[in-house]
């Protein structure tokens, strides 16, 4: 009996747990619903982490792949995307929920940050700091940001679209780190973010768990003192 009730103690402590972190991180994401967001710019959010497209003329890129192929596929067809329409994918790192659904786009070519760690990485491309990949009259410049994962990379695209996955966190249109207690580096992350800070001519900044943002300037003013 003394046993049973240490069991039922033991379980409850948990689940509060559970539901604690739960209600946390619930209280942290705000994602936007899955549609265009500007010109070109198209978020798809899976549960609670967003995706997103980006088009320009005919091309069609993608930065993270979801939280679940299921999910992908779901959302691509109700926007009239064939998977094989998107010739390149840029992960940001290589935690499942942001690779989910990878594996829909077989014949994309598909890139990391140079130091992110990952099975088969024979099928993959690994870019440096600063490198710039043309997709078509697309430019896309991979900055690294390590600090939630070793290899984590931002995208700047068309030198005005930044997407920074989960390096930062959106609260009252200030950039904050991401979660720190889910995060490999607090440090480096806080200097990772101060590296996004001076760039210049940034039109807006995307978050993979917090939305998005139109006033670079003003959400990033902390880290430019």
């Amino acid at each position: 009996m003394e046993i049973l009730l240490i069991t039922i103690i033991v379980l409850a402590i948990i689940l509060m747990i559970i539901l604690f972190i739960y209600w946390r991180f619930q209280s942290i994401f705000s994602t936007p619903s899955t549609g265009k967001i500007s010109d070109g710019i198209i978020a798809i959010t899976n549960s609670f982490v967003s995706s997103f497209i980006y088009t320009k003329e005919s091309d069609i890129i993608m930065i993270d792949t979801g939280f679940s192929k299921k999910g992908m596929k779901s959302a691509l067809n109700e926007l009239n995307i064939s998977p094989n329409e998107i010739s390149n994918v840029f992960l940001t790192h290589s935690d499942g929920d942001h690779t989910g659904g990878i594996s829909l786009f077989n014949s994309a070519n598909i890139y990391f940050g140079k130091d992110t760690k990952i099975k088969n990485s024979e099928n993959f491309m690994f870019l440096d700091d600063s490198e710039v990949v043309k997709v078509g009259n697309i430019k896309i410049q991979s900055i690294a940001t390590p600090g939630h994962r070793a290899g984590h990379t931002s995208y700047l695209i068309d030198d005005k679209y930044l997407f920074t996955g989960d390096l930062i966190r959106l609260k009252d249109n200030e950039a904050k780190p991401f979660i720190k207690i889910i995060s490999s580096d607090s440090k480096k992350m806080e200097e990772s973010i101060e590296k996004l800070a001076r760039i210049k001519g940034i039109k807006m900044l995307f978050t993979a768990h917090t939305g998005y943002t139109g006033e670079f300037s003003d959400a990033m003013e902390k880290w430019n003192n």
